[in-house]
């Protein structure tokens, strides 16, 4: 990983599978994960054991506001989108954003340590907002029961000059 979103992407899945309630809720296979080697990590079909569901989406970006004259920023949007197969909400949804929520309880200091080009490079990051509802299944695979998005913004700064030697392949 020589990017910096790919940095953050991967810190935040660490965060996750560090969770032992988690890993107990979401088998592995059901973590969906597109930043490894399988380029269609969807599953086609999707059966019972295959729920819950978690995925990390990037949902976007904006430019931030200049620092300063040395270095640009930009706020990233990261999305776990957990889906339960499961209508019972104190069963299948609560359960898994408890268990999300408490993984991600130090993220903020855990993203801020994170290093590119021997710098710290996030500097702020917020659990934003939560979409919950009932899964759309024909936008969801077939996916029936409740459904959640949970946003974090990342804000990023970085230094023009390392920008510029990144450019370079230096």
């Amino acid at each position: 990983m020589d990017d910096p979103f790919s940095i953050v992407f991967q810190a935040l899945w660490d965060m996750i599978d560090a969770s032992v309630p988690l890993s107990a809720m979401v088998k592995p296979g059901n973590k969906i994960r597109f930043n490894n080697n399988d380029w269609a990590p969807l599953k086609d079909s999707v059966m019972a054991a295959d729920m819950p569901e978690l995925i990390l989406n990037s949902s976007g970006s904006s430019e931030a506001a200049q620092i300063n004259s040395a270095g640009r920023g930009i706020t990233r949007i990261y999305q776990w989108q957990i889906s339960t197969g499961n209508f019972n909400i104190d069963q299948g949804l609560f359960p898994v954003q408890w268990a999300v929520f408490s993984a991600m309880a130090d993220y903020a200091e855990a993203l801020t340590q994170l290093k590119w080009r021997n710098n710290f490079f996030v500097i702020k990051c917020d659990l934003v907002s939560i979409t919950e509802g009932i899964s759309d299944e024909q936008a969801n695979r077939g996916i029936r029961g409740w459904a959640a998005l949970w946003s974090a913004q990342v804000m990023m700064n970085f230094s023009i000059a390392d920008m510029q030697l990144y450019n370079k392949g230096q």
